[in-house]
């Protein structure tokens, strides 16, 4: 069974909660891990981990996946071709679909260097990153246009304009055709 934290540092939980997380993870169709973005060593553990996790997931009857994250903006973070790499070789080993958040950031701070798309920690996504990063998984597992799901506005430190919206969700669904290999015309 998987476990909600790592037990030799943390400790281990109670009954009551391994009772509560087995029950709670015996209905989840879809698991999404997260790899790290600090470096080689660091996936080499991740690596390790997701390949116990994904045993675990499919044995209780789940489909796992693996977002492959944005590159921290830390003085000596790994590139985002480091971090592609690992992770793409870590979701191939374990034949997981792998979700290219990290390329649709990259793509869209391309596009639009004056979004603000990671925080002031150099690390975690603004609420524009985390829209980002929601079109990119809900366009990676549907293999559909996020356009559809654009009502929602964002919420966590400001609205997001419509338009903005409308430009994030773009780049995401022209992310996932490339990265899929989807043709263009399919939604």
């Amino acid at each position: 069974m998987l476990r909600s934290h790592d037990e030799e540092k943390y400790g281990k939980p109670s009954e009551e909660i391994l009772a509560l997380e087995k029950k709670q993870r015996e209905t989840y169709d879809l698991v999404l891990m997260q790899a790290t973005n600090r470096g080689i060593e660091k996936q080499n553990r991740d690596a390790h981990y997701i390949k116990a996790h994904v045993e675990a997931i499919r044995k209780a009857g789940g489909t796992p996946a693996l977002i492959f994250t944005w590159t921290q903006k830390k003085k000596n973070a790994p590139s985002l071709d480091e971090v592609a790499n690992a992770v793409t070789e870590i979701g191939n080993a374990n034949h997981i679909m792998v979700i290219p958040v990290g390329l649709a950031l990259a793509n869209a701070e391309k596009e639009h260097p004056d979004w603000k798309l990671i925080m002031a920690d150099k690390s975690h996504p603004t609420a524009l990153g985390s829209y980002l990063m929601a079109a990119v998984i809900y366009a990676s597992i549907y293999h559909r246009d996020p356009t559809e799901a654009l009502a929602y506005r964002g919420g966590c430190e400001k609205l997001i304009p419509k338009e903005v919206r409308e430009e994030a969700t773009r780049i995401a669904w022209a992310t996932i055709r490339q990265w899929f290999q989807l043709s263009s015309d399919k939604s």
